[in-house]
């Protein structure tokens, strides 16, 4: 991406989500960095990652404690399944909007930090 180095993006990839991507993963929030330990997991299941996404049955079957290494602990573990059980891309408005409560805070009022 133009004018976006490489840490800027390491960083704001687990955000992005590409609908339209190449890899089953990039429409969920699991960071890019993180997609080979899902591969392993539907590997290891002999499943493909697509088959893995949204199926309850083979998550449940799936035990962290393998894949936990010096660089994915087993919190990072835990998002992940949460992350495939229900995909951020597949969540329709699970966003409440932002709303201006008190006459003091007007768009107006508002300025930047």
């Amino acid at each position: 991406m133009p004018r976006l180095g490489p840490k800027a993006f390491e960083q704001a990839a687990g955000f992005l989500r590409i609908h339209d991507g190449d890899h089953p993963l990039d429409r969920s929030g699991i960071h890019p960095e993180s997609y080979a330990v899902v591969e392993k997991m539907a590997k290891d299941l002999r499943i493909g990652v697509q088959d893995l996404l949204m199926n309850p049955e083979q998550i449940a079957k799936i035990d962290l404690k393998p894949y936990v290494t010096g660089s994915i602990g087993l919190p990072t573990l835990k998002d992940i399944l949460k992350e495939l059980a229900s995909p951020a891309g597949t969540r329709e408005n699970s966003f409440r909007p932002f709303v201006l409560t008190r006459p003091s805070m007007r768009s107006r009022t508002l300025r930047r930090a």
